[in-house]
């Protein structure tokens, strides 16, 4: 009896571990850079790898703090109410929402990418998920002074407190 359990557990972990690990390293693991390495970007649609590699995060984080908006995403530059997801890991108490326009997908649908990053600390993180994983990230961007005010107005006036 002691045999089938111990099986048991050992046919548990190789079933449940790489489905674990194969979620948790999705959206990669940032640098000391604007780089997010190892990420894995799945099509929501069709289910089909749109992408796998390193992610240059540079020139949407530079986009942000010169406080430009994305060509594509209507939500790009708004407040992010994060509706039914845990705030706890955020620091700030509003985050604004940003388009990440790679390369492999110009002239398509933003697709599932986004950073959010925290009016009051600039501290920013990469979802390649659509905001089901978040990797902070190491540089801290500077919003705009008007842009700022009116993330944080949008924030009042239609995401609900914590």
């Amino acid at each position: 009896m002691r045999l089938v359990g111990l099986l048991f557990h050992v046919l548990a972990a190789l079933v449940v571990l790489p489905r674990a690990s194969a979620l948790a390293a999705g959206c990669g693991v940032a640098g000391g850079d604007a780089i997010v390495r190892g990420v894995e970007v799945v099509d929501a649609n069709s289910g089909r790898m749109v992408h796998r590699g390193d992610v240059d995060l540079g020139p949407t984080l530079r986009r942000i703090a010169a406080g430009e908006p994305s060509p594509v995403g209507r939500d790009d530059g708004t407040a992010f109410c994060a509706r039914g997801l845990d705030r706890s890991q955020f620091d700030d108490a509003v985050y604004a929402e940003y388009v990440v326009l790679p390369t492999y997908l110009r002239g398509r649908s933003p697709g599932p990418q986004r950073i959010i990053v925290g009016t009051a600390s600039g501290r920013a993180f990469y979802s390649c998920d659509h905001y089901r994983t978040f990797v902070p990230l190491e540089p801290r961007v500077r919003l705009p002074s008007d842009k700022r005010a009116q993330i944080e107005q949008q924030a009042r006036e239609t995401c609900r407190r914590r």
